[in-house]
Formats: C-alpha cells, structure tokens, sequence
C-alpha cells in the first residue's frame, strides 16, 4: 500500500497522471482535444445551428446565418459544386457531428474558426467558443473573438517530458512527483497549486544535491559556490523563487488557491521554467564522463 504522501499526492491527480502516462497538462498537448472539449463544442454549434434550422410544409432546411455559413463552407473550404449542396438538417447535422466527434483537431478547430470570422457569424457565439476553450483547459484559446491560437509553445511541452525522464534515471523521483502534480494541478484550474508544486520540483532536487541546505534559496547558494550552478542562472532562479514567496501567499498554506494572485499564463510559464531548471540541475550534478 502506498504511504499517506503519495495518496495524498494521488488525489488531485487522473491514474493516467498519477502513473506519468499523461505527464503533460491539457494546456500543452498541442493537436489533441479532450473528449470534453469535443463535445462540450459541439453542443455550443447545435445551439446556434438550431435556431436556424426550419421545417415548413414538411421541407427541412437551413437557413438565416449558419444558412449562408454553411453554404459558403461548402464552397471555399470542401469545394463542393454550389447546386449540389445539402441545406436538409437532418443530413447537415449528423455529417457535423462526425467532424466534432472523430475528426482531427485542425478538421475541428478549423470549422469552428471558419466560422467565427465569416461576416455572418450568428450573434454570442465567439463568446461561448472563448468560454469554452477556457473551461476545458484547453491548448488553443480565441484572440480577438475570431482567431484560435496555442496557448503555449511545443518547447514548453518538450521541457517537462525531459525533466520528467531526467529525474526517472538519476533516482530524483520526488521531483518527479511534483512535476506531475503540477501538472495535474494546471489541467485542473488550480494555478497557485501548480506553481506551488513546480517549485517544490526545484525544491526537491537542490535539496537532494546540497542536503544542508533547508530551503531552495540556500541551496542554490552553496551549489553556487561550489560550481555546480552558474551565478547569473543562480541569481535568476532565487527572483523567481521569490516572485512565488511575495505573490500574495503562493507559498503559505494559509492563503490557498482563492486568494493567490497568478493566472493560467503565470502557472504554464512556471512549470515549463521549472521544469527546464530541473534538468539543468540535474546534468550539472551528474559525474563527468571519464
């Protein structure tokens, strides 16, 4: 059985994430979207879509707005011949539905933005798109109500994988947990815990190489001194450090997450700056190759 720690550490995370099968938050897996998000999506897409959609004299059709969208959709993005184009709900409706369910992130988010910036977009649905990419978590966010773009770089993503394989091998695996409930934390929406938890990864493996030291500052300081770190990287990793101590309580358990002044932005910055120095210093304790 596991130890209190690890079950507490356990709990805020998915098995998946537990067990490092999904190390990266939902904010940095580039070209993949949550099943959630896929349908969450969709529903916002049918709502608009049915209003538009008409039955009279027994003849279905779409029209209004998503009418003339779904017409020129037809035409620019699938080149479809303009007389054989379906306007019938009940053929239009099941053929969107495949692309949100089983198409590929670009078919998806492709369509979606296609039609944000179509002079016809139907009234509040960039609002609801925004607010949906945002309550999933997502990798893409929406600029300007009309342009999706990542909300992070591949090189952040690359930057955790590596730190998480570099504690694997040199035996730091408390690192490595806090690497992974930071992450958790991120896919989760509790910034301040994910920064928390991205500088006890920094914690634990200074800590581990300077064992006198009592806290990161300290640490850093004698494996300065030592050689192990480069002043300038030293000096820059302490302001960060204390960023996390000033930023109204990160840092204190006392003032949890309500109450912690950093944002989504600030925790994807952190993890991925966190997880780089984990690495780094990682390959300078690391014996010299004779």
């Amino acid at each position: 059985m596991v130890n209190d720690e690890e079950l507490e550490r356990r709990k805020g995370m998915s098995f998946e994430q537990a067990e490092g099968a999904a190390p990266l938050p939902s904010q940095l897996r580039l070209g993949e979207l949550s099943q959630e998000l896929r349908a969450r999506l969709w529903a916002v897409i049918h709502e608009s879509l049915q209003a538009d959609c008409n039955n009279s004299m027994g003849y279905a059709y779409v029209s209004g707005r998503w009418g003339q969208v779904l017409k020129e959709h037809a035409v620019v993005r699938l080149h479809e011949m303009i007389d054989e184009i379906e306007s019938d709900p009940r053929e239009i409706v099941p053929q969107l539905s495949a692309v949100f369910k089983t198409g590929s992130y670009t078919d998806v988010l492709g369509f979606v933005q296609f039609v944000l910036r179509h002079q016809q977009c139907p009234p509040g649905l960039s609002r609801a798109v925004g607010l949906t990419l945002q309550h999933c978590h997502a990798a893409y966010r929406l600029v300007e109500n009309r342009t999706i773009v990542p909300i992070a770089s591949p090189e952040e993503g690359r930057a955790i994988i590596g730190a998480l394989a570099a504690a694997s091998q040199s035996g730091h695996a408390g690192a490595r947990a806090h690497i992974l409930s930071a992450s958790a934390k991120l896919s989760s929406g509790d910034y301040p815990g994910s920064v928390r938890e991205s500088i006890h990864a920094v914690e634990a493996v200074a800590r581990t190489l300077e064992p006198s030291a009592s806290s990161l500052e300290p640490a850093l300081l004698q494996l300065s001194k030592k050689g192990q770190i480069h002043g300038a990287l030293k000096a820059a990793f302490a302001s960060l450090y204390g960023y996390t101590s000033d930023e109204r309580g990160i840092r204190h358990s006392l003032l949890d997450a309500p109450t912690a002044a950093v944002d989504e932005i600030d925790a994807v910055y952190m993890l991925g700056s966190c997880a780089s120095f984990v690495t780094y210093l990682i390959g300078r304790a690391a014996p010299a190759p004779q």
